[in-house]
């Protein structure tokens, strides 16, 4: 990737570009080790990663990668509405948002200059910490922020196998 494309980004984020500009598994497995380095994903410490069905996510390559690395997939259908798609409503949608409101910004204060793909690194890496959303940040959400969740936890009911007939009608 151009190193440029990445000025002024957060630390510890990651740039890749294929040469057809699409991704691919090589950068689909080069994400996957990246997640896996910064969550510390590991058979002992298992995680969970939505995933649409792109063809990318379910290589040999990937797969292997996530079961020698603790991550289990939920996988969507892809290219289906915003409805199976929950992040599109709950996550991607604020967060454009507030991407735009950082654009817009930038733009009145760099008044003529426009916004350019060397600038989104900069751009987003602000628009993540506005939202409070830096996953690198292991301050960002602690025990106290999961403790109402305690509130409607449940231990789980004891489940007797069913009790199949002695004898199975013909």
């Amino acid at each position: 990737m151009v190193g440029v494309l990445m000025n002024d980004a957060p630390t510890q984020v990651v740039g890749y570009a294929s040469p057809s500009g699409w991704t691919d598994s090589d950068l689909f497995v080069a994400w996957l080790e990246h997640f896996a380095k910064f969550t510390n994903a590991s058979c002992d410490n298992p995680h969970l990663i939505r995933l649409d069905g792109h063809h990318s996510h379910k290589t040999l390559a990937a797969v292997e990668f996530r079961r020698e690395n603790g991550i289990e997939p939920l996988t969507l259908p892809p290219h289906s509405t915003h409805k199976v798609q929950p992040l599109d409503r709950s996550y991607f949608k604020p967060l454009k948002t507030a991407l735009n409101t950082d654009m817009d910004s930038w733009m009145v204060e760099n008044s003529g200059k426009r916004v350019t793909i060397h600038d989104i690194a900069a751009l987003s890496g602000k628009t993540f910490r506005t939202c409070g959303i830096w996953l690198y940040d292991p301050n960002v959400f602690t025990d106290v922020d999961f403790e109402p969740a305690l509130m409607t936890e449940e231990d789980l009911p004891e489940v007797s196998p069913p009790q199949l007939p002695a004898v199975l009608p013909m």
